[in-house]
Parts: C-alpha cells; structure tokens; sequence
C-alpha cells in the first residue's frame, strides 16, 4: 500500500512505471535532503557535535519519526547533557505504533542504535 512514507505490505501487487518510480524516488530523496538539513540546524541551535555515524542514525531516525519528534525527545534532552549511553538506549523507546509494539520497529530501533554507536553508515 502507498503510504506518506513510502510502500510497505508483504503483498504489494502494482505494476508501477518507470516514470512513476523515479518520481517517488526523487520525492523520498528530497525528504531526506530535507531531514538532513533540518538535523544539521538543530544540532546547530543546540551546539552538539555528533560523529558523522551518530549524525547519519539521527537523520535517518527524524525520516521515521519527524524532526520535531527528536527534537523534543528524550534522546535529545539525553544528548545535549552529554549522556551518549542513555541516549541511544532511547532510541529502543520508538517501537510502537498505535499503541503496540511492533517487532519491525523493534529491529529498526536497534539498527539504528548500533549505527549511533558504531563506525558503519548503513541506514
């Protein structure tokens, strides 16, 4: 199914063109051209130094959640204190969708979290 983020579902049945397809893919790259710009002023505002690892998890993290989200987060409070370790323990917060948790999310959460503490940029 098409959704504001992207494709998902096991059984996705569309025969899309070519046109369309790099349509949405220039669409999703400019979102996080976007993201990344938005990332970069509030770790700005905020005087935070990041590595680039832990630059490229909170960027592909704000595509999933929104700028505002991480911008008011915990994980950010966690951050601007200097507390590295508790903060990438909330990023394993945001597995939850309506309410349940969610073993999908629950993979991404972690991806990100390693990638936050790691020296590999895989989004």
């Amino acid at each position: 199914m098409l959704r504001s983020g992207g494709f998902t579902g096991k059984n996705l049945r569309m025969r899309l063109s070519e046109a369309f397809m790099c349509s949405m893919l220039l669409s999703a790259l400019t979102i996080i051209a976007l993201h990344h710009f938005d990332v970069t002023v509030m770790l700005d505002i905020k005087e935070l130094t990041v590595t680039q690892y832990q630059f490229d998890a909170l960027v592909c993290f704000a595509f999933n959640v929104s700028v505002n989200a991480v911008d008011k987060s915990t994980l950010m409070k966690k951050l601007i204190v200097g507390d590295i370790q508790e903060a990438t323990n909330e990023f394993l917060r945001w597995n939850k969708a309506n309410g349940k948790e969610l073993e999908g999310l629950n993979r991404r959460r972690q991806a990100k979290r390693r990638l936050f503490l790691s020296d590999i940029s895989v989004c």
